[in-house]
This record gives structure tokens, C-alpha cells and sequence, in this order.
């Protein structure tokens, strides 16, 4: 859990608001669209960006998770 809080501290502000929109508060895309002031659409490729870059800083941090 230390590693994990560890990663999330390395992630820009903005990518730990945006998946914490999503996965913490549970906001759908037009609501996350509606606040970045974006298209649905953006913030699907945000968020796949977003969860790239934070599986990158996991491995990185030797943590070894594999996606499924």
C-alpha cells in the first residue's frame, strides 16, 4: 500500500484528479467532460493515458503488477 501511495503522489495533479473522478467518486464521462470542459470522448483517451502513465510509474517502483 506504501508503494501504491507512493505512485499516486508521482502522478500530476491533474491525472490523480481525473481517475480519482472516475474511480473514487464514480463520475461518468460527460460529468468528468462537463467539469475539464471537454468531450466525453477526450476523457476517454485521458483516462487511458492517465492509467498508462500510472501502470508506468508502478512498474517503474518495482511493484511487478501485470495487467490481466
Amino acid at each position: 500500500m506504501d508503494e501504491f501511495g507512493r505512485a499516486w503522489m508521482a502522478l500530476p495533479e491533474e491525472t490523480r484528479s481525473l481517475l480519482a473522478g472516475k474511480y473514487l467518486l464514480g463520475l461518468s464521462d460527460a460529468e468528468l467532460a462537463e467539469q475539464y470542459g471537454c468531450r466525453p470522448d477526450s476523457i476517454r483517451m485521458k483516462l487511458t493515458r492517465a492509467r498508462r502513465q500510472a501502470l508506468k510509474i508502478l512498474r517503474e517502483g518495482g511493484i511487478g503488477f501485470e495487467p490481466a
